[in-house]
């Protein structure tokens, strides 16, 4: 026992040391499981053999169309249709209906649905730098693929021909109601492009807008002065004039308080020698008593008088420049408004003018072009558009395409073979894990 811990140790050191597994173990193991391998990849080669003989041969059928140039070159308004687009055509369910129905498709024992016949059975593809369209049909039977890429090629260019042999007489057509319906349409458009230029009346506006804008320059004129334009320094002038009357009044109005109107003077009658000899006439009094009294009288303050009436003149400046200044400000504000009116209606009329004048001027492209169309297109009623024509009708397949039963055994070896090999180390992995474990178990 101790011998077979001893072994077993010294292996899973040799384990965890090395980075590497030996290319031997990978032979060992590939050689322990070579009956499964081996086995497995012949039951799977079989498998595929079986299968791919039980699978029905199908075969591929092929016929080629080509896309001819017309005789007659066409313009751009009649633009030639792509390839693509015949591509399409030809796998329309149109087509695959009548080739179902031409050959009995549709009916015991065939009963081919159509989504099969348009998605499964037949494919349609350009063949890259020219104007041929490959038409592939793969069926179980040779004939019918034969019969069927046959069939749909001739249906495709029966159906080509019929669309094409009234296209010119319907684009005419089209083309001429068109122009009816343009010109009508172009008719009223000058029509209204010539009323509204009688009525609009953009010159009138105009000459009212400089009117306006003249009579703006000079109200603004009125607030800073005669060669002078600009409302806000105009109100801040006429507003510093109203502060300076303001504070001039305040001026006066304090020096009247401070001044009488009336002032009161008094002089001894010792001074004046008539006033003493009518005293002395009229009374008794002794002269001494006499030479005691006082003479008073009042007269009229001449500052007083200087300033009330430059007070006066003051306040009239005052209410002057505040009258002048919303006189000012209302007929501006009324010539602003009747302004942005006119020049908002001018804007209107002109926008209008403009857009009928453009939908005039486009209509008339359209219907000069549509015109130019329309003869265009009386002279190609007679001219052959593009046609289909069978270069290469398709023949019975001899060899089937699929299934490819070598290949299929091929295949289906290689890959049984490399996955018995996965297997392999799977199952080796699994058994060794289960035998260390089982060890260690009982080492333990």
């Amino acid at each position: 026992m101790a011998e077979v811990k001893e072994k077993f140790l010294k292996h899973e050191e040799v384990v965890e040391e090395s980075d590497e597994i030996d290319l031997i173990d990978y032979v060992n193991v590939l050689w322990k499981w070579k009956g499964l391998i081996i086995g497995g990849t012949i039951l799977c080669m079989v498998a595929a053999a079986v299968i791919s003989l039980t699978m029905p041969n199908v075969y591929r059928a092929t016929s080629l169309l080509l896309v001819s140039d017309p005789k007659f070159e066409r313009t751009d308004f009649a633009r030639l249709p792509s390839i693509d687009t015949y591509v399409a055509m030809i796998k329309s369910q149109a087509i695959a209906r009548k080739v179902l129905e031409e050959l009995g498709l549709n009916k015991p024992p065939y009963q081919i649905a159509l989504e099969s016949l348009i998605n499964g059975m037949v494919s349609v593809a350009p063949i890259r730098g020219t104007t041929l369209i490959r038409i592939d049909v793969e069926y179980t039977d040779p004939e019918k693929a034969r019969d069927i890429a046959n069939a749909v090629a001739a249906s495709a260019s029966e159906l080509n021909k019929a669309l094409n042999e009234d296209e010119a007489v319907r684009s005419r057509d089209f083309l001429k109601a068109q122009l009816d319906e343009i010109s009508l349409t172009l008719s009223k458009a000058e029509q209204e492009l010539l009323a509204f230029k009688e009525t609009s009346e953009i010159a009138v506006l105009k000459k009212e807008i400089d009117i306006l804008l003249k009579e703006k320059e000079t109200i603004e004129q009125g607030f800073t002065g005669e060669g002078k334009v600009g409302t806000q320094a105009g109100l801040l002038e006429i507003d510093r004039a109203i502060e300076e009357k303001n504070i001039v009044i305040d001026t006066l109005t304090k020096k009247l308080g401070s001044e009488k109107k009336i002032l009161e003077l008094s002089r001894s009658i010792s001074n004046d020698s008539v006033m003493q000899d009518i005293v002395k006439e009229t009374s008794n009094l002794p002269t001494s008593t006499l030479l005691g009294l006082q003479i008073k009288n009042e007269q009229v303050n001449p500052l007083y008088m200087e300033l009330e009436p430059e007070l006066v003149k003051t306040h009239y400046s005052l209410e002057s420049l505040k009258a002048r200044k919303v006189a000012l400000i209302k007929d501006l504000e009324s010539t602003e408004k009747r302004l942005i009116d006119l020049q908002k209606e001018l804007a209107q009329r002109e926008m209008k003018l403009e857009n009928l004048t453009r939908a005039y001027e486009l209509t008339k492209e359209i219907h000069k072009s549509l015109k130019q169309k329309f003869e265009e297109a009386r002279l190609l009623v007679a001219a052959k558009t593009q046609e289909l024509k069978i270069v290469d009708p398709a023949i019975t397949p001899k060899s089937p395409i699929k299934p490819n039963r070598k290949a299929n055994v091929f295949i289906a070896g290689a890959a049984g073979f490399m996955s018995l090999i996965l297997l392999a180390f799977v199952l080796e992995y699994t058994f060794r894990y289960k035998t260390d474990r089982s060890i260690k178990s009982h080492l333990n």
